[in-house]
């Protein structure tokens, strides 16, 4: 597919921000460790009741937004619970290892939390993505990079690489829909 030369920009773009988000990851978990800089969340995450957060992020209830600053962050091996730095309100990710196989809770721990901004994490998207990621929607068009700050990585059980031109997300336990990807990393549809 050939790209005219502000889509292949915003390609270019989009490419390097997922690039730069999977390799930082590490770097949230340095920082939380000591406990020297602010965090915020990498993406946005939905919570149904009482702030409880499922591991596959199920698109249920309301959202935290992605930039939300955290603080009071605690990990066991099967859980991470934070505090929304505004608000106060406590929230608890509850890992299903049955969605992530393969992978340990501090996968999800690690893409969950950046030293980034909203401003600084979506630096180089289009105003079109920026509102569907306020929205906590995705659009037609929208870069990889973008859909991730959205919708937060989707569970390996059903999409096990992001390299993947199909990946899958739960509304609900027993509701899901697909995102197809073109060749060039920006969404071509929506399936329910």
């Amino acid at each position: 597919m050939k790209m005219n030369g502000s889509r292949r920009t915003s390609w270019i773009l989009a490419t390097g921000m997922l690039a730069a988000m999977m390799l930082t990851a590490n770097e949230a978990v340095v920082v939380a460790r000591a406990d020297k800089e602010q965090l915020y969340l990498a993406y946005n995450v939905w919570y149904e009741h009482r702030g409880m957060i499922y591991s596959a992020n199920y698109k249920k209830g309301d959202f935290v937004p992605a930039g939300t600053a955290v603080k009071r962050i605690t990990r066991t091996s099967d859980h991470v619970r934070f505090k929304d730095s505004a608000s106060g309100r406590k929230y608890y990710i509850h890992f299903v290892q049955r969605h992530h196989p393969g992978r340990q809770y501090q996968t999800i721990y690690n893409r969950l939390l950046t030293t980034k901004n909203f401003d600084a994490l979506t630096a180089g998207f289009s105003e079109e993505d920026l509102g569907a990621i306020r929205d906590g929607t995705i659009r037609v068009g929208m870069a990889k990079a973008a859909v991730l700050v959205s919708q937060g990585y989707p569970p390996e059980s059903k999409t096990p690489a992001l390299s993947s031109r199909v990946w899958k997300y739960w509304r609900s336990r027993f509701d899901t829909f697909d995102v197809y990807f073109d060749d060039d990393g920006f969404v071509s549809k929506i399936v329910d």
